[in-house]
């Protein structure tokens, strides 16, 4: 009974039925705990955000709380690929902001021999 089952399913049905309610619970058991555990770390980060910024240094930057969800299902090929795409375009501009931050010291210290 505790599996779901009516007393005539139980008593009066195909024993094989028990076995199939059973798998079914022993999932039903595991995806609940896997979504407490999930809960479990958004409240573990939730509290970790909360009191990182009411303990912080002054002038420390604040903690943000995560801005998506945790990824559950693996990632397509289109994201994995859009996603490298975006550390391409990432990577390009750190190397733009580096060569800018070279050019204006060279010229910086141009003007200051002249």
């Amino acid at each position: 009974m505790v599996y779901g089952m009516t007393y005539d399913q139980f008593w009066k049905g195909d024993t094989m039925m028990t076995v199939a309610y059973r798998e079914a619970w022993e999932i039903h058991r595991d995806n609940r705990n896997a979504e407490e555990w999930l809960q479990g770390m958004y409240n573990y980060d939730a509290f970790g955000v909360v009191l990182s910024n009411a303990f912080r240094k002054r002038g420390a930057n604040a903690v943000k709380y995560a801005e998506q969800p945790y990824r559950i299902r693996p990632m397509t090929e289109a994201e994995k690929e859009a996603e490298q795409q975006k550390e391409i375009e990432r990577t390009y501009a750190w190397f733009d902001s580096l060569i800018a931050a070279q050019n204006a010291a060279k010229e910086q210290k141009n003007g200051d021999q002249d």
